[in-house]
C-alpha cells in the first residue's frame, strides 16, 4: 500500500499564492518588464496561474501594464507587466563624523532621491536628531511617494538585540551615543526601521553588489576616520553576540596603543573624505599585522579593503603588498567597488529589502535575516523578524 502524503504539511492556498506572486514580482525585478507567457516560461510556473497573479499584484498597484505590446502575433499583442516603482520608496540614510548621507530607492530599486549634508565636528544629540528628521521629511516631499521603511547606517557598533548604540571609548562618531533610533523614529514612522553599523552595511553591499557577490567566505576591512571589519562566513554576516565582531579597531600594537588611538592621533580623513595626509608607517604596519591576524583566525577566501582612505592608490597598493606577505595562504586583496559608499549602499539595499517584506513580496525567513536589527511593527509574521 503506498504511504500517503500529509496533506498538513503541503502548503495552503494562500500560501501558494503567495508564493507565486513573490515568483512573479522577482522576475521583473530580475528581468525588467515582461509577459505574463514570458514569465511563465522562466518560472516554469503555468500561464493561468500567473495570469492569476498577474490580477492580484495589479489590484494591489505593485505592478501596472506598461503602453507596450508583443508585435509578430495575429490580434492584440500580449500585454506587458513592469513593477509600479510608485508605489512607495525606500530610504537609506548614513551617520558618520562629518557627515549625514540619504537616498532613496523606489518599488523598483531605481534611485529617486538623494541629499548629502556636513554634520558640525561637536553635534548633540538633539541636534542629530532634528537633522534626521529633517532629511525624511524632506524625501517625503520630494518623493510624493508613502514611505515603506528605512534603513540607517552608523559609525558605531549596534546591539542587534535592541537596536541600540552600544558606546565604546574611542568612537569615532560620540555624537551617535546620545540617540536611539528606535525610540526617536520607531514610534513617530508608521514604517518598520532597520539598523546596523557601517562596517556591517558595506560588507552586505559588497556581497551583493560588489566585487564579493556571491562570495561565500570574505573579511571587509573599512578605513575611515576608524577601521573596522566585517566578517561574511558561510553566507552570513557575523555580528557575534553583543554585536561586536570585527572592531579591529580596539587591537593593541606593539607600542601597547590601539588602532584606533593611532588613526585619531593622525586625523587621516579630511573633509573631502580622502585622505588629508598620508599615514604613518608604524600605522600602516599596524593596520596591516591586525588584517592579517584576523584572516588567521577566520580564514577566509578573500580580503576586502574599502573606505575613504583606501581611495587612495598608494595606500591600498602597500597593504595589499603587505598583507599578502603575511598570511599564511595565498588569498586574494580586493580593492572595493563600492568605497566609501558602502554603508549608504548596503543600508537603503536593506531597507528596499524590508519594504518588499512589508508588502509580502519577500520571505522573512530567507532574506531578511541578512540585514540590521528590524523594528517588527507593521509585519504580518513579527515571530519570523527576530532571526537577525
Amino acid at each position: 500500500m503506498p504511504k500517503q502524503i500529509s496533506r498538513a504539511r503541503l502548503p495552503r492556498p494562500s500560501q501558494l499564492s503567495t508564493m507565486t506572486d513573490r515568483q512573479f514580482f522577482r522576475c521583473l525585478t530580475e528581468n525588467g518588464p515582461m509577459t505574463r507567457a514570458a514569465i511563465a516560461t522562466a518560472t516554469g510556473i503555468s500561464k493561468p496561474t500567473i495570469s492569476e497573479s498577474a490580477q492580484r499584484l495589479y489590484k494591489q498597484g505593485l505592478i501596472f501594464e506598461t503602453d507596450q505590446r508583443t508585435s509578430g502575433h495575429q490580434g492584440r499583442g500580449g500585454v506587458i507587466y513592469a513593477i509600479n516603482g510608485g508605489r512607495g520608496y525606500a530610504l537609506g540614510i548614513a551617520l558618520e563624523t562629518g557627515r549625514i548621507e540619504a537616498r532613496a530607492l523606489d518599488l523598483g530599486a531605481r534611485t529617486i532621491w538623494e541629499a548629502s549634508e556636513p554634520l558640525p565636528e561637536t553635534c548633540p544629540g538633539s541636534t542629530l536628531v532634528e537633522r534626521i528628521e529633517q532629511l525624511i521629511q524632506s524625501s517625503q516631499h520630494c518623493t510624493g511617494l508613502e514611505l515603506l521603511s528605512i534603513g540607517f547606517s552608523i559609525a558605531d557598533p549596534i546591539d542587534p538585540r535592541t537596536g541600540d548604540v552600544i558606546s565604546l571609548p574611542q568612537s569615532p562618531f560620540p555624537a551617535a551615543h546620545d540617540i536611539h533610533i528606535m525610540r526617536d523614529f520607531g514610534k513617530s514612522r508608521n514604517c518598520p526601521i532597520t539598523i546596523d553599523n557601517d562596517v556591517n552595511w558595506a560588507t552586505l553591499a559588497e556581497s551583493k553588489f560588489g566585487c564579493m557577490k556571491g562570495e561565500e567566505n570574505f573579511l571587509l576591512v573599512y578605513l575611515g576616520t576608524g577601521i573596522g571589519a566585517g566578517i561574511f562566513m558561510s553566507g552570513q554576516l557575523q555580528r557575534g553576540a553583543g554585536g561586536l565582531a570585527g572592531e579591529i579597531g580596539y587591537l593593541e600594537t606593539a607600542s601597547g596603543r590601539s588602532l584606533l588611538n593611532l588613526l585619531s592621533n593622525q586625523n587621516p580623513v579630511g573633509p573631502g573624505e580622502g585622505v588629508s595626509e598620508p599615514l604613518a608607517q608604524q600605522t600602516l604596519n599596524a593596520i596591516s599585522k591586525a588584517i592579517v591576524t584576523a584572516a588567521t583566525l577566520l580564514n577566509p577566501s578573500a580580503i576586502v579593503l574599502s573606505g575613504p582612505l583606501i581611495e587612495s592608490d598608494n595606500l591600498y597598493r602597500y597593504l595589499e603588498k603587505t598583507i599578502s606577505a603575511g598570511v599564511l595562504l595565498p588569498l586574494p586583496v580586493k580593492q572595493s567597488d563600492l568605497s566609501h559608499n558602502g554603508p549608504l549602499v548596503g543600508a537603503v539595499a536593506g531597507a528596499h529589502e524590508q519594504a518588499l517584506a512589508v508588502l509580502d513580496m519577500m520571505d522573512p525567513a530567507t532574506d531578511i535575516r541578512q540585514i540590521g536589527f528590524t523594528s517588527t511593527r507593521n509585519i504580518k509574521d513579527p515571530g519570523s523578524m527576530l532571526e537577525s
